[in-house]
């Protein structure tokens, strides 16, 4: 129980008392393995203090009242954390759930660690007396009747959509959506973006019986830091055998076909379906325009840099250290 031991010293001793359910349980996402070999220091995707000198959830000086505008994987670390610091938060979210986009994948079977590690966040927040105010956007005038000391903004981040012809057609969708409605898509899907969020996907359509194929405009796959997990990824790629196209890149979105450029040439791939997934682009203009809405200002997780939940979680803990 090695990795079990990063992601939760107290594992030993919440198994012995039956608390299984306050577990924080490894996600095996190798984030840990990666940053070592990357960097020489082990991290935890959501242990935040592992591997860090301090800790960041002593006992604030002087209680102040928190909001925290979004409810995804930062902003419920932020929450969380000032909460256990003895400040009064108040969580909100704009949509009806807690979790952020990565509850667009809750039916991915490969990604159910995450869900569960979702689930025992938003139930965390809940046993901890947060108040919770969901289908809730924060603006500058909500602000200024909530009254805070403190504002934190965890807003995430918005998927990038490529501006090419053809991108608002009928059968052109962001990844986010397919996730959550994979039937909308054809047998044949063209993915655009070989990063984590692209790759996972054509594995997970691959498993439902679609023919996926990616194509990237760079030479290579992006890991997203965590080489080690890409290497899963890849031997997934290989078993359902999902095609993935280097230096090509897409002009068009025609019927029934995309025009790209590879090597030079102009190529036609036939397609079905489209999805984009080229990336992710924080919220910040979002985020600026609270920042004089209340004494304190920070900013965490995606809607600095969209990035991953080891990110996520260690720019929510080491903030809401500071409130």
């Amino acid at each position: 129980i090695a990795r079990g031991l990063m992601a939760d010293p107290d594992l030993p001793r919440k198994a012995r008392c039956g608390q299984e359910d306050k577990i924080n349980h490894c996600l095996r996402c190798l984030a840990c393995f990666s940053n070592l070999i990357q960097t020489g220091h082990f991290r935890c995707a959501i242990n935040p203090e592992f591997g860090q000198f301090i800790r960041m959830d002593s006992p604030a000086e002087r209680k102040k009242k928190v909001l925290i505008a979004g409810g995804g994987i930062a902003g419920m670390e932020a929450a969380l954390t000032c909460a256990k610091r003895g400040h009064e938060v108040i969580l909100c979210e704009k949509t009806d759930v807690l979790g952020g986009a990565l509850r667009s994948e809750k039916n991915v079977p490969f990604k159910k660690l995450i869900q569960d590690y979702l689930d025992r966040q938003e139930k965390a927040v809940y046993e901890a007396g947060i108040e919770v105010r969901l289908n809730t956007k924060v603006d500058a005038g909500f602000v200024s009747e909530i009254g805070p000391d403190a504002l934190v903004a965890a807003l995430g981040a918005e998927a990038v959509k490529p501006r090419l012809p053809g991108i608002d057609s009928k059968n052109v969708f962001d990844a986010e959506t397919v996730y959550v409605k994979p039937d909308l898509v054809g047998d044949k899907v063209l993915v655009m973006g070989a990063g984590l969020v692209g790759l996972e996907l054509a594995i997970y359509l691959a498993m439902l019986g679609k023919h996926p194929f990616v194509v990237e405009m760079a030479a290579g796959a992006s890991d997203g830091g965590n080489f080690q997990h890409m290497k899963g990824v890849f031997a997934e790629l290989e078993k359902y055998d999902i095609p993935v196209y280097y230096n090509t890149k897409a002009e068009a979105v025609e019927e029934g076909y995309v025009r790209c450029v590879s090597g030079g040439e102009v190529v036609s791939l036939e397609a079905d379906s489209v999805v984009h997934a080229v990336g992710r682009r924080a919220l910040q203009k979002d985020a600026m325009e609270l920042s004089l809405a209340a004494p304190e200002f920070y900013v965490v997780g995606d809607c600095v840099v969209p990035n991953n939940i080891m990110e996520a979680t260690g720019s929510a803990r080491a903030v809401a250290g500071l409130i």
